[in-house]
């Protein structure tokens, strides 16, 4: 063992140890999701940041991050020494960040343990789940428990659906928040009081499996937009949330590796490959630019648009939205992470969308709001100019048409690893761009 490795492991026991006598934790506990994995840092230059050379690394390397100079990947242990050619084959100086992510994770959670504030006030058990969590992370399990009892706590504003199943057989949720004064409509939707379409949003959240910041927000969200339509006040839309649309990829991560992105979709080649990245797996413009047509690749696009159940019960239910005559389905929002980033459509294409002024400018009102709560600042860019990828929800759901499309990569600038002391900050600052956005947009449309 090196020596950095002694001083990581001692460093990480004296955590543990002192979190225990803190009362926080009641032992060590091993990690054994990604043991041997790593994560490097590349730097770049000029000629490397083009976007045709960015997509070769998105389709060759499991890219985390990346800025105008530097780039961030993950790599597993079983290709540790392939991806060592490929970055010496292109000249690109790397450095090992971290040498084994397991120990990295274990290190993480025994100091947040050491310093956390006290989560006994947020529990969270079957039939007893009134509230999503905001100082720690859910499973998939307790997300069930939360929907259900939301829908049993609030039966005049929440009508909770599933709309399909995972490929291992999970239920794919959707929850339908609405004003209790429109019970005559609940099931279609609801005409508003001057005879126009009511407006609508469709929300999702956990299309990439490692992302955990992003269903957690949007279940905050959920909740807090439920208790305000109980309240009659700010629910002047029809409100669509899918929270969880990966729940096989998110388990995945709770019981075997940290840092799984795709589905858990079986291989159709006879490889050991599982997964489809279900931000690829949508038209238009499937299995173009970003995305890979090899099974073992992060942003393998599945085999036809649409091939994953997950990503066709979504579709299913927007397209439903968007051809209801009662309904206009004016906002979108999917929730990533990380980089704090508002992104708008095109991302398969640097062209811009024809409405890009209006993008832009929601963009900045969410933007703008979200920056007033907290004073962190997110970027607001074309989805290309981040890196071109085709396949993905922003791009379907601006072609139905949606006027307002936004992708929102949340905190931090880092890592996926989001300290949960930082879950509620997350889930305020953008639950006023939310707010802002829904208000700009119904302004916009008068």
């Amino acid at each position: 063992m090196a020596r950095s490795d002694v001083f990581s492991l001692l460093l990480l026991l004296l955590l543990a140890a002192a979190a225990a006598d803190a009362g926080t934790v009641k032992s060590f506990k091993e990690e054994k999701r990604n043991v041997g994995d790593q994560i490097w840092s590349l730097s770049l230059d000029a000629s490397t940041s083009k976007s045709s050379d960015m997509a070769a690394l998105h389709e060759n390397l499991d890219v985390l991050h990346y800025s105008s100079d530097s780039v961030t990947i993950f790599v597993r242990k079983t290709r540790l020494s392939i991806t060592k050619e490929f970055l010496e084959g292109r000249h690109l100086a790397y450095n090992v960040v971290e040498k084994d992510v397991a120990l990295h994770l274990q290190s993480l959670q025994a100091a947040e343990d050491a310093v956390a504030i006290s989560r006994a006030a947020e529990s969270c058990k079957e039939g007893q789940c009134p509230r999503p969590y905001k100082q720690d992370y859910m499973t998939f399990e307790q997300m069930e428990w939360f929907l259900r009892d939301l829908e049993s706590q609030y039966p005049d504003n929440v009508k909770l659906s599933t709309e399909g199943k995972s490929r291992e057989g999970r239920n794919i949720y959707l929850v339908r928040v609405f004003q209790s004064s429109a019970s005559a409509a609940r099931s279609s939707g609801s005409v508003s009081s001057r005879g126009q379409p009511r407006p609508a949003v469709f929300i999702d959240g956990g299309i990439h499996a490692r992302e955990w910041i992003a269903p957690a927000t949007v279940l905050n969200m959920l909740m807090k937009q439920t208790e305000n339509c109980a309240a009659n006040t700010d629910c002047d839309y029809e409100y669509y949330f899918m929270p969880m649309m990966n729940p096989d990829g998110y388990e995945y991560t709770w019981t075997n590796d940290r840092f799984w992105r795709k589905n858990r979709s079986p291989p159709p080649l006879k490889n050991d490959c599982f997964g489809t990245d279900l931000n690829r797996n949508w038209n238009p413009q499937w299995g173009n630019i970003g995305s890979s047509s090899n099974t073992c690749k992060e942003i393998y696009r599945g085999t036809t648009p649409f091939s994953e159940p997950e990503t066709t019960s979504a579709k299913n239910v927007m397209t439903r939205i968007a051809n209801n005559p009662e309904l206009d389905l004016l906002v979108y929002l999917s929730y990533h992470s990380f980089g704090q980033l508002v992104l708008y459509p095109w991302g398969y294409t640097s062209d811009l969308a024809p409405t890009k002024a209006d993008l832009e400018k929601g963009g900045n009102v969410y933007n703008n709001a979200l920056k007033g709560v907290h004073n962190v600042p997110y970027v607001v860019q074309q989805a290309a100019e981040l890196y071109p990828a085709s396949g993905a929800s922003d791009d379907f759901a601006y072609s139905l048409p949606i006027k307002y499309v936004y992708t929102v990569e949340l905190r931090n600038t880092r890592s996926f690893l989001l300290p949960r002391n930082e879950i509620a900050l997350t889930f305020e600052e953008n639950y006023a761009g939310y707010m802002a956005l829904l208000k700009h947009a119904t302004s916009q449309s008068n």
